[in-house]
């Protein structure tokens, strides 16, 4: 094995300070902190209008990237308490959020500012790392056997189908709240 020699070395160094730049200024993604802070502000608008074409963009940005964190991460929203009479929808209703109780009318990525505010803000880390890391990391502090609890109660992931957000197989636990 060849030994590496101190350009080697120098260059490994610069090239892993350049992409660590590259991606705290979220030039291949949206990162954590930018998500939570265009986001905040959007929430803050008190029903304003974006100040510019960048910021409207910015700001649709937010329910897309929660809702793909959180669904792809396996997480469920519980139904309303009055129709959980099974076992899977109340396991379900203990373990995860709920539709009635937790998420606010604005969607998905309101909660997940709100809940990032009250963990304290983003991390360092979150300055680095894709925005679904972020909101995965404070709905699983909060809920943190959600995904595993809808899994096993036969809960199937959410995957998004021609534009749209929908069960990837039949939710069989879901047709008895129905009824």
């Amino acid at each position: 094995m060849r030994r590496l020699s101190k350009s080697d070395f120098w260059s490994v160094l610069i090239i892993t300070a350049v992409a660590g730049w590259l991606c705290y200024r979220g030039t291949f993604y949206q990162t954590g902190a930018q998500f939570y802070s265009r986001c905040w502000q959007r929430m803050h608008a008190n029903g304003r209008e974006a100040n510019s074409p960048e910021q409207a963009a910015e700001w649709a940005t937010c329910d897309e990237a929660a809702k793909i964190a959180v669904y792809r991460h396996g997480f469920v929203f519980a139904g309303n308490r009055d129709y959980a009479l099974t076992p899977q929808l109340k396991a379900l209703r203990a373990a995860c959020p709920s539709m009635d109780g937790d998420l606010p009318l604005a969607g998905i990525w309101a909660l997940a500012v709100q809940m990032i505010e009250d963990s304290g803000g983003t991390t360092l880390t979150d300055k680095f790392l894709p925005a679904r890391a972020t909101i995965v990391r404070v709905f699983t502090a909060k809920w943190p056997n959600c995904a595993k609890t809808a899994t096993a109660n036969g809960f199937p992931k959410l995957v998004k189908r021609k534009g749209s957000w929908e069960f990837d197989t039949e939710c069989k636990p879901c047709m008895a709240e129905g009824q």
